[in-house]
């Protein structure tokens, strides 16, 4: 897995409620935008964000970004 600073996103469905997705973007400033979704009538709306330090996506291979 290699170091990098690419967007990624988490999508998921609660067992009650709406699908939901989080996404780490990159800032130019340094850290990431935290920015979390639902989807509602098909489209996907934010329902959530914040600017958040450091941003870590880990796999069973390894950590894919961040570290």
């Amino acid at each position: 897995m290699s170091d990098c600073r690419e967007p990624f996103a988490v999508r998921y469905n609660p067992p009650r409620g709406r699908p939901r997705k989080v996404v780490f973007e990159p800032r130019s400033a340094g850290g990431w935008d935290r920015i979390t979704y639902e989807k509602r009538r098909g489209r996907w709306r934010i329902s959530g964000e914040e600017i958040v330090a450091d941003a870590t996506l880990e796999t069973a291979g390894g950590v894919a970004i961040g570290e």
